[in-house]
């Protein structure tokens, strides 16, 4: 017994040819319609608000600023509005930045308030650690929490590690910032930094 051959070929599954256009003569065939070209993504279009936005912010602020400096130069102080002065001083003389790094030293690594104080307006930070005997003020990771919020470079902050009780009142400056402490043993380390 012979099998038929299972492997079609063109002819076996070809069937008749499609017929061509001439045998619909009453239909008539389109021409394709070309896509439509596609519209540019909002990124690639000018982006004319950015200016503007950035214009308009200027003015607000700068508005904002001359007007609180001359507020603030041209009010007298005995009106009660000495923190705006020492304000908008510190901001002229481009210390509110410093300023700003005690408060947010003292806020990051001491929220208790249990071992630093801000002082003279702002301008000074006293640091007070625990010693063997002192059980009160800053322990080892909150004390080098606030040099670091300082940015207190690694030379001080080894200035500080080798002071011994018998060296007295030690002094050190970086920045803006001027650092006098004591060190003993018992009591730990107090430290007094300044913006200057």
């Amino acid at each position: 017994m012979t099998y038929p051959d299972h492997n079609p070929g063109p002819s076996m599954w070809a069937g008749p040819a499609a017929p061509g256009p001439a045998a619909y003569p009453y239909v008539t065939v389109a021409e394709p319609v070309p896509a439509p070209a596609a519209s540019p993504s909002r990124w690639t279009k000018p982006q004319l608000w950015v200016p503007a936005v950035l214009a308009g912010a200027a003015l607000v602020f700068s508005s904002g600023w001359f007007g609180g400096v001359s507020y603030a130069n041209n009010t007298p102080a005995t009106v009660g509005n000495t923190g705006v002065v020492n304000a908008v001083t510190n901001v002229v003389n481009g210390k509110s930045g410093d300023i700003a790094l005690l408060q947010q030293a003292q806020d990051t690594c001491d929220s208790t308030r249990s071992g630093t104080e801000i002082a003279d307006g702002g301008y000074t930070l006293t640091v007070d650690s625990r010693g063997e005997d002192d059980y009160t003020g800053l322990g080892y990771y909150d004390l080098d929490c606030v040099w670091t919020a300082l940015q207190m470079p690694e030379a001080v902050k080894a200035h500080i590690g080798q002071t011994r009780a018998l060296d007295g009142r030690q002094e050190d400056s970086w920045g803006s910032f001027t650092a006098s402490w004591t060190y003993h043993p018992d009591a730990g380390v107090s430290m007094v930094v300044r913006v200057v």
